[in-house]
Parts: C-alpha cells; sequence; structure tokens
C-alpha cells in the first residue's frame, strides 16, 4: 500500500494535471511532473507516465482533446539510490567533438534533486516550457538558472559537478541554437569551456580536478564550438583553434592517461557514468553531447585541413583516426566505426593524387581506395542490419576505385565500378552519388578527361 506521502503527491499530480490543456496532458513531460512530486526529505520516486490512448467515449470530447489515461509507477529506494532505469543507455559523451551521428536520447525516470535547490525552480520551468514548444519562455528560465549556476559554490552542485554545471550551460546553448541564436549559443558554449579550465585563456589547459566524463564534456564543447564558427562564418583561425583545442586534449588529456582512456574505452567507472547520462537526460541535452568517440576531433581537424588546402597536416590526422576506428586485436570496433575508417581511407586516396600524380602516386592511393573498399564490402556481408554510413561509404569507395582506374588508363574497370557505384547510389537515394556517377560514366564514353574524386558531397566522413 503506498504510503500518505505518495498518496498525497498522486492527488497533487493529478489536481495540476487537470489544469492543463488536455492536448497538453497527453504528452506532459515526466520532468514537469517530477517539479511537482519531488519529496527529498523521504527521496522516494514516484514516477507517473501519461499516455494518449483512444477515447472510448469520444463523442463527449473534442477532436482535438485526446483521451488521457495516468499509468503510475511507484518505486520506493530507502539509500535513496535511483532504482528506475528505464531505456537503453547509449555510452558516450563526444569525445573531441565527437561526431556524436544522431541518436535519440532515452527516457530517465528519476527527480530533479541532483540539482540545487537555488537552480531547480528555473531548470523545471525552463525545460516545461521547451516541451511546451515555448523557445522564449525556456530561453528565460534558462538563462536565469546559468547565470545563478555561475553564482554558486561548486559544493552545491555535489558529484560530477562541472558536469552539471556545463550542462545547464549548453541546454541554454541548445534552446539559443533551436531559437536561431547562433552566436549566444557560441558564447553560452565559450564559456562553459572556460569553466573547465585553469586559466581564462580560450586555450588554457583543463583543471586537473576533473573526472574522465569531465574532461571528455571539454573536448565536446571545443568541437562544437569548432563546427559553429564554420557556420557563423567566423575566420578560419577562429575554426582551426577550437579543433585544434579538441585534438590536443584528447591527445594530453585523454589518450596520454591510461585511467582516462580505459574509462572511455571500457566502461570501467559505470556508477560516475550514470551520473553523466542521469545529466544529460535531465536537461535533454543535444546529441552532440553524448555521442562521443575518440576518433572525431581527428577526423573534423582533418577536413578542415584539407578543405584550406594543408594536406601535409590533414593526413597524419586521417591515419591517427583510422587507427582509432580499426584499432589492433583483441580489440573490436563497431561497423559504423570500420564504415568511418573507410570513408577516411578514401579521403587519404583523395590526398594522395592532389599533391602528386605519377605512377608511384596512383599505386599508393589506389592501395588505400582497394583497402577502403573492402573494409565497407565486408562490414556490409557480415551483418543483417542496414548502416547508413556502410551504405553510403559503399556507393563512395566504388566511385573513387573508378576515378583511380580511369586516371590509370583502365577504362573497362573504371565503367564497371562507375555503374555499381550509380546501382548503389540509386538504392539508397543518395542523389549527389547518382549525378556524380552518371556525369562520369558519360564523360568516360566520350573519351574526356577523367572522372573528378572524390565523389561530390561526400569527402569527410566527420
Amino acid at each position: 500500500m503506498a504510503s500518505p506521502i505518495l498518496r498525497q503527491a498522486s492527488t497533487s499530480f493529478r489536481r495540476h494535471l487537470r489544469q492543463w490543456p488536455r492536448s497538453l496532458a497527453a504528452r506532459a513531460p515526466i520532468a514537469a511532473a517530477r517539479c511537482y512530486i519531488d519529496d527529498p526529505t523521504q527521496r522516494t520516486q514516484f514516477n507517473t507516465r501519461v499516455e494518449e490512448k483512444a477515447d472510448p467515449s469520444a463523442s463527449q470530447v473534442r477532436g482535438d482533446q485526446p483521451f488521457v489515461e495516468e499509468v503510475e509507477y511507484v518505486t520506493l529506494d530507502p539509500n535513496g539510490a535511483s532504482a528506475s532505469r528505464l531505456g537503453p543507455w547509449l555510452t558516450g559523451l563526444l569525445v573531441g567533438g565527437l561526431a556524436l551521428t544522431a541518436y535519440g536520447v532515452g527516457s530517465l525516470y528519476g527527480t530533479m534533486t541532483m540539482w540545487p535547490k537555488e537552480v531547480r525552480g528555473d531548470l523545471c520551468s525552463g525545460l516545461r516550457e521547451g516541451y511546451k514548444g515555448d523557445g522564449s519562455m525556456s530561453e528565460q528560465y534558462l538563462s536565469r538558472a546559468w547565470e545563478t549556476t555561475q553564482k554558486l559554490p561548486l559544493e552545491k552542485f555535489g558529484s560530477q559537478p562541472f558536469l552539471k554545471t556545463t550542462g545547464i550551460g549548453i541546454a541554454l546553448a541548445g534552446v539559443y541554437e533551436n531559437n536561431g541564436k547562433l552566436a549566444k549559443a557560441y558564447q553560452i558554449l565559450e564559456q562553459c569551456l572556460n569553466l573547465l579550465q585553469q586559466g581564462l585563456d580560450p586555450t588554457s589547459n583543463l583543471r586537473t580536478d576533473l573526472s574522465p566524463e569531465e574532461r571528455m564534456r571539454a573536448v565536446s564543447i571545443a568541437y562544437k564550438l569548432g563546427e559553429l564558427a564554420q557556420t557563423l562564418n567566423k575566420p578560419k583561425d577562429e575554426e582551426e583553434k577550437w579543433l585544434v583545442y579538441s585534438v590536443e586534449t584528447v591527445l594530453k588529456d585523454v589518450m596520454q592517461a591510461p585511467l582516462v582512456a580505459q574509462a572511455v574505452v571500457t566502461d570501467d567507472a559505470k556508477k560516475s557514468q550514470e551520473v553523466a547520462r542521469g545529466i544529460v537526460d535531465e536537461l535533454k541535452l543535444p546529441s552532440w553531447v553524448l555521442k562521443h568517440d575518440l576518433a572525431a576531433p581527428f577526423e573534423a581537424l582533418g577536413s578542415f585541413y584539407s578543405r584550406t588546402g594543408k594536406v601535409s597536416y590533414a593526413m597524419p590526422l586521417y591515419l591517427q583516426a583510422i587507427s582509432i576506428l580499426i584499432p589492433p586485436p583483441p580489440q573490436v570496433s563497431s561497423a559504423e566505426d570500420q564504415c568511418r575508417a573507410s570513408q577516411l581511407m578514401g579521403n587519404i586516396s583523395e590526398l594522395i593524387l592532389r599533391t602528386r600524380n605519377d605512377p608511384e602516386s596512383l599505386v599508393q592511393a589506389e592501395s588505400w581506395a582497394t583497402k577502403g573498399l573492402e573494409v565497407a564490402s565486408r562490414v556490409r556481408k557480415s551483418t543483417l542490419v542496414k548502416h547508413p554510413s556502410c551504405e553510403v561509404a559503399y556507393a563512395y569507395m566504388l566511385y573513387n576505385l573508378a576515378a583511380i582506374r580511369d586516371m590509370a588508363g583502365d577504362p573497362d574497370s573504371a565503367r564497371q565500378l562507375f555503374v555499381e557505384s550509380l546501382d548503389q547510389s540509386k538504392s539508397i537515394g543518395l542523389e549527389e552519388g547518382v549525378q556524380g556517377a552518371e556525369r562520369a560514366i558519360k564523360e568516360l564514353a566520350s573519351g574526356s578527361q577523367p572522372a573528378t574524386m572524390p565523389l561530390p558531397g561526400s569527402h569527410s566522413a566527420a
């Protein structure tokens, strides 16, 4: 039987729920429910999920008011530890930016008690307004929460304090970005990164007391700043500054620190990572905060140097990324990572031919392109699940190798590979792949100059 305090909480939540429009109540976020029913004295979790179902008495309800059924889940934990962990744990914080691929943040049913009371109310209100689609009000509440956060002593945030403080800033930056205020988002992220650094200089060393997750958070923020710098058309030096900082932080603070690297790769520090996951889920932070891998900073900086013509800088960065994505045995890598490496091998073959076009260079470029195609083909055959990145990599590497065979004076092999690339691009709806392959086939038939490398639109895997 539920305790009196739980019954009181249930009544309170239903009373608040009735005050909302039914169209909103049908999708009432659990975060809003937490704001009403949290009982820090009892350390009790009371989770209510609101589900939308067909109304059996629809004639009594307007068309825009779906029937709402409340489903209550009560979890008692006398020790105060969270006993409810619903949804998959998709590990990772975007290390270096990291490339953190799109994926949906899973639902974590918990309470807002991890946040200091001074910011808890504004956080709840900001999240609630965001769920309602009111970006302006969400911005106001989260701005106030961020201002308060920067004034509070660090001790107020308990364990993993920098994940929490920067999490609030990232949540605000995400709202600014969604509202089209990219310059403000950029400014807030700079402030977030500075919280993790020893000095005021934008490229200061990280604090020495950061946890592995907090170090990775610094890398992910630097990566995102590099991305926004490009979007905002800031000077190339600005974009390069952040991407270099992201790579150097991985090298100095992760790869050269065995315990940190082990926590990143093997998930040893599970309790610490659960806290990080909870923070991200509580604030519904953007996906780039979550997806982390050690290779992405190297991919991004390599792509930057490739775009800016610094081929000699790009090559070793791509090589480092490949060595991380496909590590030596007994370590294993995912299908997605192997296909990212496949595309990077194609990038390397293109870089080789960009600088030299002699017979030796053609042999080297073909070797990399062939290896990339082998990797993509092997992964596609080894799994029943279609991975979008692998399908694109396969089309890209077929085109790449075809272009090299054309340059080497082997039109028959080139034509066959271009046709295979065209078929693959059509099958996955890769429009730029279709256009590139069709153009190459026409040029080959007319005897004009060799096809352009690489396949348009797929130069960088980052």
